[in-house]
């Protein structure tokens, strides 16, 4: 703020009367003009889904870096938008604008909790409403003042008046009503969408009640111009931020007086006009254009997640918990080691299948919301060429087995389900155990599957603690991997605990 301290010594009665002389000559020159305050108006606009980092663009995370150090500085900064946030990359038909409109709110609460709070501001454009009017838009809290209801009042909020310190500045939003696609969905909804410059001249008033007003509007250069060279010298609106035309003012377009800036378009840009704010004036500071590119290490990173994404191919199903390895020596079944013993019984169509923990290096975890899983994923999780080998087995030897797995826990089965108690003695260890819900016959023999790695004589010995399998033979051309690709795509909805299922169960 700029304050004015009088500290002239005491003058003589000559000078005195000079000052005043001139003081008078000052005030007859013209209006005087206090400038309260330095205001930082960052501003973008159609970004049309573009939120996330790529080589491209840093996206919103590259945004909130900008905005988050401008807090530690002197001015009063705001986050202003001006529509099309909608229809950009090619996301999933059924999650087409729904996306689009989530990621904005967990934005917005990350502006929130940053300290930004109230002073940030969006308004709406065209594509906003590209799949038909969704009144969960309100949910975003948006300004637009010419979207009318039946009654003629507005759907949604159409100003905001903010103040910050000692100023305040009037935000109103407008679209524009010469979109057909745009104006069929709000007609459908049994709205109208009424004139830009008819609508901002209803509620100049109002939010000249604030220091300053800021159009936020959506509509063509061209247009805006016309707007802006209507309104009255007198008016308080000084400054347009724009969206539409996807144009880029690296120096603002002057018009009447007033201000029009624009940030481009698709999150490659974040514009900033830096502005001393006083009431009803509004004097240019600074704008510029700040990329959004990536530093060289960002960008080799996302390169390099990308050209990995690209090779993820096709969605085999929905995973709705965890799939979590197992860890090493913990008693317990692992909900990922479940999954895949379970896809490698399936495929060799055997009683039981046994697979060593180590096999499996990578984990998918869902913190919030079920994540498709890609055949990418797949091999991630098992990134070695293992096939599936058959044999059979006997129910002692399983006995056996289960009795050295008490000790250190090294695999992960399906078809199986034991419990053990670790305070007895070895070799009495476990208490229960069944195959398919039967009890196990140690006469039987029952059909068992492994991966070739497994398979091998030594690690039979150290892995398996010596099980003896008969019969063994490998199946040609049939990996593991595969299997648990076929079985996922079998199953569609993925629902795993990541606690296991219970196949191993252990008392203390």
């Amino acid at each position: 703020m700029h304050k004015c301290i009088n500290k002239s010594p005491r003058l003589n009665p000559i000078w005195h009367t000079v000052c005043i002389f001139i003081f008078i000559l000052f005030l007859l020159s013209g209006p005087i003009v206090c400038l309260a305050e330095q205001v930082t108006i960052f501003y973008q606009n159609d970004l049309h889904g573009w939120f996330f980092p790529s080589t491209q663009t840093g996206g919103l995370w590259k945004v909130k870096e900008f905005l988050k150090e401008e807090l530690k500085g002197p001015g009063i900064p705001f986050y202003v938008v001006a529509g099309d946030i909608f229809t950009g990359p090619d996301i999933p038909p059924e999650k087409k604008g729904q996306m689009e409109l989530e990621i904005w709110k967990y934005f917005q609460n990350e502006l929130d909790s940053m300290g930004y709070k109230d002073r940030h501001v969006l308004s709406l454009g065209n594509h906003e409403f590209d799949y038909g009017f969704d009144m969960r838009l309100k949910e975003l809290d948006p300004i637009i003042a010419n979207i009318l209801d039946g009654l003629g009042k507005p759907v949604f909020k159409p100003y905001k008046i903010i103040k910050a310190k000692d100023v305040s500045l009037g935000f109103l939003g407008i679209m524009l009503n010469s979109y057909e696609k745009a104006n069929e969905a709000i007609q459908n909804k049994g709205f109208k969408i009424s004139d830009p410059l008819e609508t901002i001249m209803k509620y100049e008033d109002q939010i000249c009640r604030a220091d300053i007003g800021i159009v936020v509007i959506h509509e063509n250069i061209s247009r805006i111009k016309e707007v802006a060279n209507a309104l009255s010298e007198k008016s308080c609106i000084k400054l347009f931020v724009t969206g539409h035309t996807h144009v880029e003012t690296k120096d603002p377009i002057v018009v009447n007086g007033r201000y029009i800036v624009q940030a481009g378009s698709m999150n490659q840009n974040l514009g900033r006009i830096v502005l001393d704010v006083g009431k009803r004036q509004a004097k240019l500071i600074q704008n510029q254009l700040l990329p959004l590119a990536l530093d060289r290490f960002e960008f080799e990173l996302i390169k390099m997640k990308e050209l990995i994404d690209e090779r993820n191919g096709k969605t085999l199903g929905v995973v709705n918990d965890s799939l979590l390895k197992p860890r090493s020596r913990v008693p317990q079944d692992s909900s990922l080691g479940n999954l895949i013993t379970d896809a490698i019984r399936w495929k060799a169509k055997t009683d039981i299948a046994i697979l060593n923990n180590d096999s499996i290096r990578q984990e998918l975890h869902i913190r919030y919301g079920p994540l498709p899983l890609r055949e990418g994923d797949v091999k991630g999780f098992l990134p070695f060429q293992n096939k599936i080998v058959k044999g059979l087995v006997k129910g002692m030897d399983i006995l056996s087995f289960l009795e050295a797995e008490a000790e250190d826990f090294k695999n992960q089965v399906s078809g199986i389900t034991y419990e053990v108690d670790l305070n007895r003695p070895v070799g009495k260890r476990v208490l229960k155990a069944m195959i398919n819900g039967r009890e196990i016959q140690k006469e039987r023999l029952y059909s068992i599957a492994i991966n070739s790695y497994m398979a091998k004589p030594k690690n039979i010995s150290e892995l398996l603690h010596g099980l003896r399998i008969e019969e063994m033979e490998e199946l040609k051309g049939i990996y593991v991997s595969d299997a648990l690709r076929e079985y996922v795509g079998t199953l569609g909805q993925i629902n795993y605990f990541r606690e296991g299922d219970g196949r191993i169960k252990t008392r203390r």
